[in-house]
């Protein structure tokens, strides 16, 4: 079995006109699959339970401040609700309350919020402030970063798993490994020992799948340094406090590879934000 060096990247990935087709996207990185047919696969992952991948799906709303009268006290408490959960963002601005709920959110609490949401109006993401929406990033980097980088909370994360990718397959017939930041291609003595362990792992990786062993077992001698694929959602805000972690490193020193990756994703969001 041979393995190949990828170099880190990020791409958006823009909310589609059907969001259950964006949430197929997402979700469709979790087993590196392809297919046409959305609708079916969205229906799947509901009928499976599966409904964190509706974390990725973002629907806009907005009610005026004048359409809360002083003795409404229910929809005053739905407000302060909306507006204090960690699950949506939420801002006033010029006498509107505006909320951008994920679906998994709606989904949980349709009949909690049903009533309220009638009375607000769902408006397209083009009307939103690009400092108020939420952005999907599809990054690609090591399954040690990704560890790091899925300590969020609340999180809005697909992962491509290794349970289910097989690697021995023709489709690959490589172990793509993400090319750590400290790896030059000088052939230091570092760099021929993690060469040599890499190799190992990898070959052994392959004699496992081809003495039976399922993709899930023989997993467990990849390297941490193995490319994970992911796609992660979060508002502007969220993001701007991820990247004063993984960049500025408000909570202590972050992994160099960390900071590549979160620093190509600041870079294309500060573009789609400020143009």
């Amino acid at each position: 079995m041979h393995y190949r060096f990828v170099e880190p990247s990020c791409e958006y990935l823009p909310l589609t006109k059907d969001p259950r087709e964006h949430i197929v996207n997402c979700a469709r990185i979790c087993y590196d699959s392809q297919g046409s047919d959305y609708i079916k696969l969205y229906d799947s992952l509901r009928k499976r339970g599966h409904i964190s991948m509706l974390r990725h799906a973002t629907s806009y709303y907005r009610l005026p401040s004048t359409g809360i009268g002083p003795s409404d006290e229910h929809n005053k408490f739905m407000v302060w609700t909306l507006m204090q959960s960690p699950y949506i963002h939420s801002y006033w601005e010029e006498g509107y309350y505006y909320f951008a709920i994920n679906w998994n959110y709606l989904n949980d609490n349709a009949r909690v919020i049903y009533d309220f949401l009638q009375k607000c109006e769902e408006i397209p993401e083009s009307d939103i402030p690009p400092k108020h929406r939420r952005y999907s990033f599809k990054v690609i980097t090591s399954i040690a970063v990704s560890r790091e980088l899925n300590r969020v909370s609340p999180n809005n994360i697909a992962e491509r798993s290794t349970r289910y990718v097989d690697y021995n397959r023709a489709k690959y017939n490589e172990v793509p490994i993400l090319k750590p930041y400290w790896f030059k291609d000088e052939n230091t003595p570092q760099e021929a020992a993690y060469l040599g362990a890499i190799e190992n792992a990898t070959n052994y990786y392959g004699i496992l799948r081809d003495r039976g062993l399922p993709p899930e077992a023989a997993r467990g001698v990849l390297p941490l340094d193995t490319m994970t694929e992911v796609v992660y959602t979060y508002s502007y805000r969220e993001w701007k406090d991820i990247f004063e972690k993984r960049i500025k490193h408000s909570t202590g020193k972050a992994h160099p590879d960390a900071v590549i990756i979160c620093t190509m994703i600041e870079e294309q969001l500060d573009k789609l934000v400020n143009g």
